[in-house]
């Protein structure tokens, strides 16, 4: 079967113009990209769980999405929030070549006043969000936003007693 002359012509015309919709769509993109760029944070953990009274140590990356290169953002916000989905901390870094170091301590000092009544107690087991983002990012959607849920385990009574830790959930 050999299909007429028009319908080849026909055929070539619609495979150009896909094309040149490609082309334009392609440089719409770009277009934006240039005009606002996109970030994305990375935090990387010391460890996936940790016990009561620990510290939770992280190392940040902040990056063009697109490019994958260093973010101009100079500060990074790290959110800590309870399992009720309450924010107990809220930590500003300083963003230099496109990485920031932090810690966040699991213990709750509370203020002075809270310190000389009952002192510095350790947060109880749970499953804690962190979350992590630029200013910029808050103008895109809330996925963008760094997120990632940290068990925290009882202490165990004895040391070595690993087989009995776990999360008590609110």
């Amino acid at each position: 079967y050999c299909p007429p002359d028009d319908s080849v012509r026909t055929y070539a015309a619609k495979s150009t113009d896909y094309t040149d919709n490609r082309i334009k769509i392609t440089d719409n993109i770009n277009s934006f990209n240039s005009m606002f760029p996109q970030e994305k944070v990375y935090l990387e953990f010391d460890n996936t769980a940790y016990f009561q009274g620990e510290n939770i140590w992280y190392k940040a990356f902040v990056t063009e999405a697109t490019t994958l290169e260093r973010a101009p953002s100079g500060v990074l916000y790290v959110d800590f929030l309870a399992p009720t989905g309450q924010l107990i901390l809220q930590q500003k870094l300083k963003v230099e070549s496109g990485q920031a170091d932090g810690v966040i301590p699991l213990l709750d000092a509370g203020t002075q006043q809270t310190r000389e009544k009952r002192g510095v107690l350790a947060y109880p087991s749970g499953f804690y969000e962190i979350r992590a983002y630029t200013q910029n990012m808050l103008d895109f959607s809330p996925e963008a936003i760094f997120s990632r849920v940290i068990p925290v385990y009882t202490q165990p009574k004895f040391v070595g007693e690993y087989n009995r830790s776990h999360v008590v959930s609110n």
